[in-house]
């Protein structure tokens, strides 16, 4: 979980897109319907990824990350299987947004909205896009023909203006 939330954790701090970290509960709920049975057994055996690093604030844990090729690759494939659940129609945004949303604690005036969703989209899935159109022909030899395709046209759908 921490993995995922690192990579936006700048918008909990005080800003013009600021999003409290209660959304953290509804992130996690999003997960679980997601990727179903499967997501405690991801937590468990991804979470070494992040051991290490427990001195390291959350702005700075991908930087970490990077520093060790095999984490990063074990990172990447995490978010390539995570970026393909938003191949759907908008389904899975419309389900993440639900998600936060249903676990706003009450009396809180926050609503996760769709700038609110693309800001954690694109701030979530930038490392996969760069590191898929960096390496194009080893992305899709390792997770298939058109994988980079595939990301590229999620990851841009989302952009301001498509």
């Amino acid at each position: 979980m921490r993995l995922v939330c690192a990579s936006f954790s700048g918008a909990f701090s005080q800003s013009a897109d600021y999003i409290p970290r209660s959304i953290i509960e509804g992130f996690d709920r999003f997960l679980e319907g997601v990727f179903g049975e499967i997501y405690d057994l991801l937590n468990d055996k991804f979470a070494f990824i992040i051991q290490d690093f427990t001195d390291c604030p959350d702005e700075r844990l991908w930087e970490r990350i990077f520093a060790d090729d095999f984490r990063y690759h074990i990172a990447i494939r995490v978010l390539y299987d995570l970026i393909l659940k938003f191949g759907k129609c908008g389904t899975e945004k419309t389900f993440l947004i639900n998600a936060i949303n249903g676990e706003i604690p009450p009396g809180q005036s926050f609503l996760f909205d769709d700038r609110h969703f693309d800001l954690v989209f694109l701030s979530l899935f930038y490392h996969l896009y760069h590191y898929a159109s960096e390496n194009r022909h080893l992305f899709d030899w390792v997770y298939g023909e058109g994988s980079t395709e595939a990301v590229t046209d999620i990851f841009k759908s989302h952009l301001p203006g498509h």
